[in-house]
């Protein structure tokens, strides 16, 4: 892999080899919200998949991690750490030629971190190297239920999340609020989320009627709310995660 433009997108990534922390100067991913180490200390586990297994994981080109970057400007590169796996990275990325290294906690499962790093020296040819662990939630903080999600091409904060259950009840409905809004605080994400839940059954035999769906998750991370909708429009539950 190498460097990938965003726009144009890559950059080649070499597995670091050498040490748990970078001999560069750092820089820290900006988490929006405040309770960003605390959800993560709360929702994931407290011991990383083992070294050995991780090492699979970030081999396989369609698990690893990957960087992305914006064109400069006065030689600023705005970049982006993306997570391929099915785990959570906690590690750093660095950039040799930059003499930097970007650190990330928590990155979830196809998500991404941005940063900001001041290089003259940057060679979009060049090899990046990248170390860490990789970590799954508890099985408390878990949402188990398979589910499929799309979302609106002219909007990316209106979501539809098909459940693949034709049970879903009120318990359902709210351990997906909880998992929904932890994992946009590791997602860093920003902005106000429209979610709609339907079962499967419903969404695959293009059913998508206000009958159809089976509740409405509105989730503001960076305020640490969410409320939950029925498909009347009436509201079921407003959740305060401050509280």
């Amino acid at each position: 892999m190498k460097f990938k433009a965003l726009g144009v997108l890559s950059m080649a990534a070499l597995l670091c080899a050498c040490s748990s922390g970078s001999k560069f100067e750092s820089v820290d991913i900006v988490y929006l919200n405040p309770n960003h180490d605390k959800v993560m200390s709360e929702v994931l586990q407290s011991k990383p998949i083992a070294k050995t297994e991780a090492q699979k994981v970030f081999s396989d080109p369609n698990t690893t991690i990957e960087v992305y970057y914006d064109d400069p400007v006065n030689d600023e590169y705005r970049i982006q750490v993306v997570n391929l796996s099915d785990y959570y990275f906690t590690g750093h990325v660095d950039f040799p030629e930059c003499e930097k290294s970007i650190n990330v906690k928590a990155l979830p499962p196809m998500s991404g971190d941005f940063a900001t790093i001041v290089c003259p020296a940057f060679d979009a040819d060049a090899d990046f190297e990248y170390d860490g662990d990789l970590y799954e939630r508890t099985e408390e903080a878990a949402f188990n239920v398979p589910m499929e999600i799309y979302y609106f091409e002219e909007d990316d904060t209106v979501y539809d999340y098909v459940l693949d259950s034709d049970s879903i009840d009120a318990e359902m409905i709210r351990s997906l609020a909880d998992y929904l809004y932890t994992e946009s605080v590791l997602a860093n994400l920003e902005g106000t989320y429209n979610m709609y839940v339907f079962a499967k059954s419903d969404y695959d035999a293009n059913n998508f009627g206000d009958d159809a769906i089976k509740a409405v998750i509105w989730l503001d991370q960076v305020n640490d709310m969410a409320e939950i909708y029925a498909n009347d429009g009436s509201l079921v539950e407003r959740i305060n995660y401050r509280s």
